[in-house]
């Protein structure tokens, strides 16, 4: 998955947690079982997103860092 694809799922998945937190308000009630489920499922997934993303960087970062090495020999 590329930088994009990941924002793009992520920002999906926080859309789905607000909607699901909106919807309790409105009704002014807790979260049933099942939503609290699937809302520590999609929490779980924006972490290992967040994860993933900073990996994506780390690497990004280490490629720029080996061509300056590169360039400068």
């Amino acid at each position: 998955m590329n930088s994009l694809e990941i924002q793009d799922k992520k920002a999906l998945l926080k859309q789905r947690a607000n909607e699901m937190c909106d919807n309790c308000k409105l009704e002014v009630r807790m979260f049933t079982e099942s939503e609290q489920s699937e809302y520590n499922e999609i929490i779980k997934q924006i972490k290992n997103l967040n994860s993933e993303m900073r990996d994506f960087e780390d690497r990004l970062n280490n490629t720029k860092e080996e061509r300056k090495k590169i360039i400068n020999i």
